[in-house]
């Protein structure tokens, strides 16, 4: 209290006065009575005609999953490549023999409907030896035999008199000789034992490169790529891939093989073989932003 000031003082309410919301709160408890005394609450009206009426809700039934083996065979049935392994399944009644043509079937798409199905088929031999084509239901596969139709992993063909050839992937002698053709007589370890490395420069062991460049997927073998902007990206070349052997590595981007732009890994491959039988290349690929340079040249290696 400041010295020389006095504390104001309030009159004060005398007892038996109620205190001002005492009576507020009286008053609206007597007004609420009051109105659900004298006005009771009524149903909403119904809505106009012209308003717009939900649709009633159903509540539908919860379907449980059906078994596995109702779908899986469906599942399976769409592999469009031939990788199920179990073709018997899906075959019915007699079966025409192997065909012994020199095609090999390579895949077969199954369609529905089915004259849009197609196989993939390749020739062992004559002009077209080595190339793949696409054939369509009705599309003449060989001189006289027009593809009747596509089976998971089988193609039935139609020659004159309605002989029946049966191609079926993996099976049949133009399947094996191109297997044997295709198969590789020289392993990674001794193609990787057979580069011989001096700076920039690398001497390739001419017998086994030449074996190799029939099946240059055994070169670069391990490694993975994909495109770059100008070139292929080496994301990954273990030290147990021939393509590590030669120089290059993770995170190179390789731009020309030879006289070859490369792009893809398929590029890659090609242009490898190329070089080899060429016997001499050149690589040329970015590192670190950097241009490099390698030579290979076929030889002896001690």
């Amino acid at each position: 209290m400041i010295p020389g000031r006095s504390r104001p003082t309030h009159p004060r309410a005398p007892a038996s006065t109620p205190r001002p919301v005492h009576a507020g709160l009286l008053a609206l408890v007597a007004a609420c009575s009051w109105v659900r005394a004298e006005e009771p609450l009524s149903a909403p009206e119904p809505p106009s005609p012209s308003a717009a009426v939900p649709a009633a809700v159903v509540e539908r039934p919860r379907r449980s999953a059906p078994p596995l083996a109702v779908y899986e065979a469906a599942i399976l049935g769409r592999d469009i490549f031939g990788a199920y392994d179990d073709p018997e399944a899906q075959r019915e009644g007699e079966e025409a023999a192997l065909s012994d043509l020199p095609l090999v079937l390579l895949g077969t798409v199954v369609a529905e409907p089915a004259e849009w199905s197609k196989v993939l088929v390749a020739e062992v031999r004559g002009r077209r030896q080595g190339e793949a084509e696409w054939f369509d239901l009705g599309e003449e596969v060989a001189p006289g035999f027009l593809l009747a139709e596509v089976r998971q992993g089988e193609a039935l063909l139609l020659g004159p008199d309605g002989v029946e050839e049966l191609l079926r992937l993996g099976e049949g002698e133009a399947a094996e000789a191109a297997s044997r053709g295709r198969r590789p007589r020289v392993s990674r370890k001794a193609l990787r034992e057979g580069v011989k490395r001096r700076g920039r420069r690398y001497t390739l062991d001419e017998e086994r490169f030449e074996e190799a460049a029939r099946v240059p997927e055994l070169i670069t073998a391990g490694a993975l790529a994909e495109p770059g902007d100008g070139g292929l990206d080496i994301k990954r070349a273990p030290r147990t891939s021939v393509l590590r052997r030669l120089g290059v590595r993770k995170g190179d981007r390789v731009e020309r093989v030879g006289g070859q732009d490369v792009e893809t890994m398929g590029q890659l491959q090609e242009a490898l073989a190329d070089g080899i039988e060429e016997e001499g290349f050149q690589i040329r690929l970015r590192r670190r932003g950097r241009s490099v340079r390698y030579r290979y040249r076929l030889g002896e290696v001690d």
